[in-house]
């Protein structure tokens, strides 16, 4: 269970993503539209790793009981040992992420467009999220740097569901973990690319981000709960047959 309350809280501060990303200025202060801003990537990444580190421990540990070398040693998988890839995966994305918000924080801007009224006033404005990058440097260094880890993490799940792909459903989610990374690798695939390219279009930008993050914590949650929801009705039907 405690895996389960795990990944959901990853999903729920994952998908907490939209909210920050439709705040503007219309409404709120110039403070507040910083810290959404800069509130984005630190949600979207905490909860990405969160989700992932606990789908990599929770295959890792079957894969330990299961495909140990020794089959005359018992061995046993204490949760310390299963929580700290998370702990180790969660405390270099904490890093990168403070040193991103100290050094070259995003704050937000409004760029005017070229169109002017009859009184040379401008017409058009967009307002987006842009690195302090005149006084502390750019921002992609550090996107990288955060891209490079959960990539990581995605690849170190992936691994661990191919190693346990011949387990039984009854003793590991590995074939369903595997269905929640592919999910989440063909939106990515998809997603991520519109979303760079409509960086400076901030509606389509928008609609694209939150219908990413919504698909990938929707698939997330069903992939995990609605395969352990049948098996928990078929095994209740079992037992009932058997009285």
């Amino acid at each position: 269970p405690m895996f389960l309350f795990l990944l959901c809280l990853g999903v729920l501060i994952f998908g907490s993503t939209i909210i920050p990303l439709g705040i503007d200025d219309e409404n709120h202060s110039s403070a507040g539209c910083n810290a959404a801003c800069m509130s984005v990537p630190w949600l979207f990444s905490v909860g990405f790793v969160l989700i992932f580190s606990v789908l990599f421990s929770k295959t890792w540990r079957v894969n330990r009981l299961f495909h140990n070398p020794n089959k005359f040693r018992r061995i046993k998988v204490t949760m310390s040992d299963v929580i700290q890839p998370l702990i180790l995966l969660m405390t270099v994305n904490v890093i990168v992420l403070v040193c991103w918000t100290a050094l070259s924080p995003m704050v937000y801007v409004r760029v005017y467009g070229v169109a002017t009224d009859l009184w040379n006033r401008k017409t058009t404005s967009t307002g987006i999220c842009r690195s302090d990058s005149d006084r502390r440097g750019n921002a992609l260094p550090y996107v990288i740097l955060i891209g490079l880890i959960n990539l990581g993490a995605l690849v170190m799940a992936n691994v661990q569901a191919y190693i346990a792909r011949d387990i039984q459903t009854e003793f590991s989610e590995s074939k369903w973990i595997a269905l929640v990374l592919a999910s989440i690798l063909q939106a990515a695939a998809i997603g991520l690319p519109i979303i760079f390219l409509s960086r400076n279009d901030p509606i389509v930008h928008y609609i694209f981000s939150v219908v990413l993050i919504f698909v990938l914590s929707v698939v997330i949650l069903l992939l995990i709960f609605v395969p352990k929801y049948v098996h928990h009705k078929e095994w209740v039907a079992k037992q009932a047959l058997k009285r």
